[in-house]
């Protein structure tokens, strides 16, 4: 399984997770970097 993070959630980072979750992929992501995003990271820690 290949581990990955996401490096700003903009379009392009809603994108790729939107299509490693539509898809059978054997990745886990393990971190979302967004300062916006810095006090929902409780909502990604399920994925």
């Amino acid at each position: 399984m290949k581990r990955i993070g996401i490096n700003g959630f903009g379009r392009i980072g809603r994108l790729v997770l939107r299509r490693i979750l539509e898809t059978e992929l054997n990745v886990e992501i393990v971190a979302i970097n967004e300062s916006y995003l810095a006090g929902c990271f409780g909502l990604f820690a399920e994925i």
